[in-house]
This record gives structure tokens, sequence and C-alpha cells, in this order.
């Protein structure tokens, strides 16, 4: 495998010159990079946008030989594995091409024609789905899809996105060579990536927007939120350390604080009680709660849920037989001791007797 990717360019090299064989290498594995990365991404919009999917669907929409292709694949497996022993048994630099190819830093060439590819194919998804993405309930209507199919369609395939656009913009901006490591192309084509990708996430955090509003706020949706805001920081970190050219510790230290205040900044908010708030309040405007999953949160939610109590009753009674289900056992060790749980304790002391007879 190694002498074939090491002397494919052979087969597409055109001058004799000998100082044009690196260029030659560098091209054509640059193509093979972005074209498998180009294919990955493609797959993920289109799972993530019924608009972008259909597009798709036109552009490779030709009949083809189901014979024809089996044969045409079995050709070019079966070519490249002599391709690659011819190589390796009779072409010189193909040996020493084995035990170097993989140390081989990345070279200008190789990582433009990788991020020029990407950056193409993402402007074209925001092109092509602008309104679409941004439209709102107007357009989803339009389309036929349900709060579900919009948000859930969308919104892990676009964050998986921005993650693996992290991931290969680290990894070039690794190992790209040294010498190369200034190069303005680069610069500006992996800055025009991670705007890119912010716009994505962008999309992604309107598409998890949209279904919270319809359904509620959950942990996992919390999170995604601060998850996605979080992706969107080391994003831009990584865009000023590929520019300014610093050192690898230094963006580590960046992400790691970015971290630090992350988790800072979630403890500050208290998630479960954020949680409760908020379902209340849209309880309050659509007159919709899922007193089920409100009283599977922890102590923290009971502040902000005890008004339940009084509000309405039959939402009231279910919530209770639900919190009285939950907390029909409560570990009273002093290991378990913490603040949240004496003043929800505090809270619901008042409300025992309430509790208990709702619950039968």
């Amino acid at each position: 495998i190694v002498p074939f990717i090491a002397n494919l360019h052979r087969l597409f090299r055109f001058r004799s010159a000998e100082g044009e064989k690196e260029r030659d290498r560098e091209i054509v594995l640059g193509l093979i990079m972005a074209a498998f990365a180009t294919l990955v991404f493609t797959l993920l919009f289109s799972s993530a946008d019924l608009v972008f999917q259909k597009y798709v669907e036109q552009i490779f929409a030709f009949p083809v030989d189901s014979e024809l292709f089996a044969r045409a694949i079995q050709t070019l497996v079966v070519g490249a594995f002599f391709f690659g022993a011819f190589c390796f048994f009779f072409v010189s630099a193909a040996k020493s091409a084995v035990s170097i190819s993989l140390k081989r830093s990345l070279g200008v060439i190789e990582s433009s024609i990788l991020l020029g590819a990407l950056n193409i194919l993402f402007f074209l998804f925001i092109l092509i789905q602008f309104t679409y993405l941004f439209g709102g309930e107007e357009h989803l209507r339009a389309q036929g899809l349900t709060y579900a199919d919009y948000a859930t369609r969308g919104f892990f395939e676009l964050s998986m996105v921005a993650i693996l656009s992290f991931l290969i913009l680290f990894g070039v901006e690794k190992f790209i060579k040294k010498e190369d490591m200034h190069h303005s192309l680069f610069r500006w084509l992996g800055t025009a990536l991670v705007l890119q990708v912010i716009l994505i996430l962008a999309s992604a955090f309107g598409r998890l927007l949209l279904y919270e509003t319809a359904y509620g706020f959950t942990t996992i949706r919390l999170f995604s939120y601060a998850f996605m805001i979080w992706l969107a920081v080391v994003l831009a970190l990584l865009a000023y350390h590929m520019n300014r050219g610093e050192n690898e510790e230094k963006f580590a230290l960046r992400a790691f604080t970015a971290v630090v205040l992350l988790l800072f900044s979630m403890n500050m908010l208290n998630p479960d009680a954020f949680i409760a708030r908020k379902n209340i309040e849209r309880y309050h405007e659509t007159g919709k709660l899922d007193e089920v999953y409100l009283a599977s949160l922890s102590d923290d939610a009971i502040p902000e849920t005890v008004v339940l109590f009084e509000e309405n009753k039959e939402i009231g009674k279910s919530y209770a037989s639900h919190l009285y289900h939950e907390r029909s056992a409560p570990n009273e060790d002093w290991q378990s001791f913490h603040f949240s749980k004496r003043k929800a304790n505090n809270i619901l002391s008042s409300w025992t007797n309430y509790l208990s007879l709702l619950a039968k």
C-alpha cells in the first residue's frame, strides 16, 4: 500500500524533469485526501439537510450498470495491487519511501488542495441552504418537515462536521512543513474554513433552539448548547494560533482555559434549576409541560418546581406523584449530604402530607 501511494504520482506526471517528482507526489496526495474528506462531508451534509441531499441526488442521478461498476472496482483494486507490488520490487525510490513516507510532513500543495476543496464544499452548502437553514418555521412547513425531523436530522451531523473540521485543521497545522508554517495561502484557507464551520455551528445551534422551543429543555440539550459554544471558541482560538504561528503549548493552554471557563459557567448556571425554570416559563406560555421529566431532575430543581403544587391542580398532582416515587427512598447517609438536598428537604417538608396523599 505504501509503495502504491508513494509512486502513484508517476501515473499522472507528464514532465520528465527530476525536480517535478516531489510536486507531482504532493498534488496526487492532496487530491486523494481532498477526495476522501469531500466524500465524508458530502455524506454528512446530505444526511443533515434534505435540500442539499436533493441537489446531490440530482448531480449523481445517472444510470449505472451494476455489473460494469463491479468490474471497474475489481480492475482498480487488482491494478493498484500489481502497481504497488511492481514499485516495491523494481523502483529503488519506493523502498526508502516505505520507511519515510509515514513520517513525511505535509507540503503547502497538499494542504492547499485539501483545505481548498473543503472551503468550496462548505461554501456551496451554506449558499444553497442559507434561506432554508435560517428561515425558521415557515420554511419547515413549506418543506413538509416536523420540528423533530429538522432538528435531529441536522444537529448531530452538523456538530460532527464541526468536530471533523477541527481535527483536520489541527492535523494539517501540526504536520505541515515548518518552512510552510507561515504560508499566507494556508492561513487564508484555514481561517476561511474556520469561519464557515462557525457559521455551520450557528445553524446547528438554531436547529437545536427550534427543537427546544417545541419540546422544552433537557440536560442533554443544555449541554449541547454549551458544547457548541465551546467548540466555536476553540475553533476561533485555532484560527488565531494558525495566523500567529505560535507553538502548540500556548494553544493547548488557551483551549484548557476555555474548558475551565465552560465548567465554571455551567456550575454557576446550576443546570437542573435552569432547566426547570425554563420549562415552567414555557408552560406558562404554551400550557405544555413534561412533569415526569421535571420529577427526575436533581434537588437543585425543587425550589423552581414547587410552584406547580399551587398553580395547577392537575399538573401539580401528576408532578407530585412522580416526585414522591422518585424520592420514596432517599439516601440519608452523611456521605450524601449537600446543601441542595438540605434546601430541597426543607422546602418539601411542608408538603409531605400533600405529596403522600396525591401519590395514592
